[in-house]
């Protein structure tokens, strides 16, 4: 009987800890930009320890310098394209 009521304690006790809601790490402004947290910034060294990679703050997620570089670049290119359809409209 008490094994039985062990288990049960356990189960409640996982139960409990399974619902705990993780902490955030990215905190947002007034003005709604984001901003990484201690812990998160702790987590890029670590990894940026354990793979030896660069890591920069783009778009609320640390990045490698060449994944931003992409990103920049797709960015760059679709902005491009949506100015030369603004021109392309645009009466003579």
């Amino acid at each position: 009987m008490n094994m039985k009521k062990v288990f049960f304690i356990l189960s409640l006790v996982l139960l409990t800890v399974s619902c705990v809601s993780e902490k955030s790490m990215v905190v947002f402004n007034e003005s709604g930009e984001c901003f990484p947290t201690i812990e998160n910034i702790d987590q890029m060294y670590k990894k940026r320890i354990e793979t030896g990679l660069k890591y920069v703050w783009f778009d609320c997620e640390w990045v490698t310098l060449a994944q931003r570089d992409s990103l920049s670049l797709i960015e760059n290119e679709r902005i491009f394209e949506e100015l030369i359809l603004m021109y392309d409209s645009v009466p003579n």
